[in-house]
């Protein structure tokens, strides 16, 4: 397995209204006041296969199956998500975070061929 990332960085800019004095506040709607940026990052990730190991996840009907879990509190990435064409977003507000979860993308597809490694050839 091969893994592909791209980052990103969002900023958001929030703005505070700013209340009118009281008598006008009843009849005009709110003023534009200071603003505020906040960053955000994102990480997006797929895996690409070898020949070998696509034919053993088509052949052993795991497409369907948990590829890779990020936290407890997550639900589980399928082969079917994480070896699509299309990547599979993380976004987080720290790039702490955003590291390890990639060590932990990293070291699932490293386990991943090693496991298909071991497996015997698929049937033709």
């Amino acid at each position: 397995m091969e893994a592909i990332f791209k980052r990103v960085v969002f900023r958001d800019e929030w703005i505070r209204p700013k209340p009118w004095p009281w008598p006008l506040s009843w009849f005009q709607p709110p003023r534009k006041g200071e603003s505020f940026e906040f960053l955000s990052y994102g990480l997006c990730y797929r895996w690409e296969a070898t020949d070998r190991e696509g034919q053993l996840i088509r052949a052993h009907d795991m497409l369907a199956q948990p590829a890779l879990t990020l936290s407890s509190n997550d639900q589980p990435v399928t082969f079917a998500e994480i070896l699509g064409p299309e990547f599979v977003p993380e976004v987080h507000h720290s790039q702490m975070h955003l590291l390890s979860v990639e060590a932990r993308i990293l070291t699932a597809a490293t386990t991943w061929t090693r496991f298909f490694e071991g497996m015997a050839d698929p049937p033709t």
